[in-house]
């Protein structure tokens, strides 16, 4: 299967495909994912249902295995290292606490800054028109956000893009700016 892949992170855009080969994501990751066209269900289940779409592309970030989505509750590699699902729709990857100066405070006020400022919406604007301009060759088309805290720049972008047929996901270490992008967003894993 082909993707093509955008990946933003650091006010970067790399573009590249994946061709039968597996993305994988460290273990001290936590990942939320944003679809659009799940609205009806909870977020837990949307963020199953995702997992399950790009299950290919990911590893255990323990010892590498393939994984899979079991009850719409947890995904689980070869080796049942079993990782759950929380309710609100992401997924904690790490194995040992991470300890962070990025604290609820400071990602509302950062989500506050971007999304009212709109100081990025340049910046936005200019990875909006590259994607566009590049064109949506792959379904599924997938967003990734590395590092993306409390995921407003990411969902700027999928808002911006308006295509039902992309995938945004977002990875960060922080479990407050996780929570936050999956509380704040209709439709994260």
């Amino acid at each position: 299967c082909n993707h093509y892949v955008y990946i933003l992170s650091l006010l970067w855009i790399f573009h590249f495909t994946i061709e039968n080969s597996i993305v994988q994501f460290s273990g001290s990751t936590f990942i939320c994912c944003v679809g659009k066209g799940l609205n009806d269900m909870s977020k837990k289940v949307k963020s199953a249902k995702l997992i399950n779409k790009f299950k290919a592309n990911f590893k255990c970030p323990l010892c590498d295995q393939s994984i899979k989505v079991i009850n719409f509750s947890s995904i689980v590699c070869t080796n049942n290292h079993t990782f759950d699902i929380a309710k609100q729709g992401y997924i904690n990857f790490t194995t040992r606490p991470v300890n962070s100066n990025y604290g609820k405070d400071l990602f509302e006020a950062r989500n506050k800054f971007i999304m009212e400022s709109r100081l990025y919406s340049p910046l936005h604007e200019t990875i909006t028109k590259t994607i566009k301009e590049h064109g949506i060759f792959a379904n599924p088309f997938v967003i990734a956000d590395l590092g993306c805290g409390e995921g407003s720049h990411l969902q700027s972008i999928l808002d911006q893009i308006q295509d039902s047929s992309i995938t945004g996901i977002g990875l960060d270490i922080s479990k407050e700016g996780i929570l936050m992008a999956a509380k704040k967003y209709a439709s994260p894993i």
